[in-house]
């Protein structure tokens, strides 16, 4: 059951589109899906001399399997309104999405565009006009009453879905020790590789049973007897060298989120670069593999990743080979010292295995939030501190004697917004009408940023901001 929830992962991710619109109004993320792709496709239509159908008739064929079927037939139904000339000549991505209904307009809110708003038509009008074009051709979709989650068939699939989202424990583990053989989704590129997933008494970090004389049963690749004398290997090489695992427990920069540029830049936009974007789906577009802390791989792919990964985890397998394997990652997107209260749980460690060292680095969510009252959502000095001295004590009955805690402070977020905002955002080179300052204020409008005290024009918002954040620092 588990390889079937597995498989049918991306499905539910493409099904689902509206359960993921939890977060911001006017159709939320969704919503801000409809229109960057929306945007993508025309403007690699225009790139590559081609029709905006034919472009995205191409993005589906690079989906995974099971959906491109069900995309091509979308596609085939909207063929008379895509093609239409005087939707590309008068309608922004903005108003195409508002028109398909994935975007919408909630009570006391207002229309919310990226892209520049058209010249020679209203915003309100422009939707209005495409909505009935899209009504002619039966395309009218209610994207605020479907929830594909209350299907019989997928309910189940959903329930396994969130669960292995919500608790960061990989999809597939078939012996319950949260560690994995498969790479994604809180798999191999989160916590090392598991060398018997039938086994929960085998995984990586773990004390060497009997020295491991018969089998791995820590997975650093270490068994067996010296020949010359019958002395268990790890033992030999292992005894007395001070083995050490890492734990990263944080937020996207442990986890190294990345949305890379080649994704938005239509003039670097290839199929090759979304060819493993099931894989980015399953793994919530991190990239933990290469990430600061835990990282083991070099990028293949320069237009997605630049640059050679050193981690602190390769830095302690260099000095020890004996720590194969040993690091687990238990960083959270968006996650504060409020989200990490239950994380030592999820910890694979006892006190009678390896030492470990563990990162709590927290760099930025307890000031950062998409609320439109930015300031007074923001976590307090005594909040922070209590949630920290919280998790710590916690600590003390999950991490093996001689175990390390490293804490990690706050960043000062406060020249984002004066460095980035009169530069051109990849989706707004194509044109020169995308500024970086342009997506902040479409996150303000549409709550989906993901911090409005620093991603804000509004200057004395961004400096209450760096006075908060340091407040906690001292503490």
């Amino acid at each position: 059951m588990k390889y079937f929830k597995f498989v049918f992962t991306p499905v539910l991710i493409w099904m689902n589109f509206e359960v993921c619109n939890s977060r911001g109004i006017n159709g939320g993320i969704g919503c801000a899906a409809c229109t960057l792709t929306t945007g993508i496709a025309m403007h690699m239509s225009e790139v590559n001399n081609d029709t905006i159908l034919a472009t995205a008739a191409n993005i589906c064929r690079s989906l995974p399997e099971v959906i491109v079927k069900p995309c091509l037939r979308t596609l085939d139904k909207l063929e008379p309104y895509l093609t239409s000339a005087e939707v590309h000549q008068l309608f922004t991505p903005d108003l195409i999405c508002y028109g398909l209904h994935f975007c919408h307009v909630d009570e006391g809110a207002q229309y919310c565009n990226l892209f520049p708003k058209p010249k020679f038509i209203g915003f309100h009008e422009a939707v209005q006009k495409l909505r009935f074009e899209h009504a002619k051709i039966g395309g009218y979709r209610n994207v605020k009453s479907f929830d594909a989650c209350t299907l019989p068939i997928v309910s189940e699939l959903c329930t396994a879905l969130y669960e292995w989202f919500e608790n960061m424990q990989p999809a597939i583990d078939e012996d319950d020790d949260l560690f994995s053989t498969f790479n994604v989704a809180r798999g191999t590129f989160w916590r090392g590789q598991d060398c018997n997933d039938s086994d929960a008494d085998t995984h990586p970090g773990r004390t060497p049973l009997n020295s491991d004389a018969k089998f791995d049963s820590n997975c650093n690749g270490i068994f067996g007897l010296r020949p010359s004398d019958h002395v268990p290997w790890e033992k030999a090489l292992c005894d007395g060298t001070e083995g050490r695992g890492v734990i990263t427990v944080g937020d996207s920069i442990g986890a190294h989120f990345h949305m890379p540029e080649s994704w938005f830049d239509a003039s670097l936009f290839t199929l090759d670069v979304i060819k493993n974007i099931s894989s980015q789906i399953f793994n919530e577009f991190d990239w933990p593999e290469m990430s600061f802390s835990t990282g083991f791989m070099n990028s293949t792919e320069p237009l997605i990743i630049k640059g050679r990964t050193d981690s602190i985890y390769l830095r302690l397998r260099e000095r020890n080979l004996c720590n194969h394997r040993d690091y687990q990652n238990l960083a959270r997107n968006g996650y504060s010292s409020f989200d990490h209260l239950n994380t030592s749980y999820k910890i694979a460690r006892s006190m009678v295995d390896k030492p470990v060292l563990l990162l709590f680095e927290l760099l930025g969510n307890d000031v950062c939030n998409n609320n439109p009252d930015t300031l007074n959502n923001m976590t307090t000095v005594e909040q922070f501190r209590s949630n920290i001295l919280s998790f710590m004590m916690k600590l003390d009955k999950r991490l093996p004697p001689r175990s390390h805690v490293v804490l990690f402070g706050l960043v000062d977020g406060s020249r984002i917004y004066t460095d980035m905002a009169e530069r051109y955002h990849p989706i707004g080179r194509l044109h020169h009408n995308v500024k970086y300052k342009d997506v902040y204020e479409w996150f303000l409008c549409m709550q989906i940023g993901p911090c409005n005290g620093w991603m804000n024009p509004d200057a004395e918002i961004r400096a209450s901001t760096t006075k908060v954040c340091s407040l906690i620092d001292e503490t």
